[in-house]
């Protein structure tokens, strides 16, 4: 069997290893913390359901934005997501709050609408503000924001 040959077994053999790590810690995280992380996700969902029951739909997505300009780390983004996303769907409707947003089938409508959408919050980091922008377009297209 040729040296190079070798090389490239070890680093695949290497690569499946680490993978194979990196899936079943994960799994073991969260089996370990289910009832924490489900606990909090319901805790989070709550809050975002008592200020949508007090304000409309423009009014979530607002005070999403604000508190996502402060979220550190993929944890508090995902939280403010969960916080968003259930505020929406108690919130009083606004009049147009889902003109012009694209279904998510249209995958290059979607990319230009948030890329715009992001342009307009320039204190957010890019990436965190386009999955921010998921959720406005999820509830759009769920049809409960209209």
């Amino acid at each position: 069997m040729p040296g190079w040959l070798k090389v490239v077994l070890a680093m695949v053999a290497v690569g499946v290893i680490g993978l194979g790590v990196i899936v079943g810690g994960t799994v073991w995280f969260v089996g370990a913390h289910k009832d924490e992380i489900m606990g909090a996700a319901k805790e989070t969902s709550a809050a975002g359901e008592t200020f949508g029951r007090s304000h409309d739909a423009q009014g979530c997505l607002d005070e999403g934005l604000r508190r996502l300009a402060g979220v550190d780390g993929l944890t508090e983004e995902v939280k403010n997501n969960v916080w968003t996303s259930a505020c929406l769907k108690v919130s009083r409707k606004t009049p147009g709050f889902c003109d012009g947003v694209p279904s998510t089938a249209e995958i290059l409508g979607t990319v230009t609408w948030r890329k715009a959408r992001c342009d307009a919050h320039a204190e957010l980091d890019g990436q965190r503000c386009q999955r921010f922008m998921a959720v406005w377009q999820g509830e759009c297209q769920r049809g409960g924001a209209r």
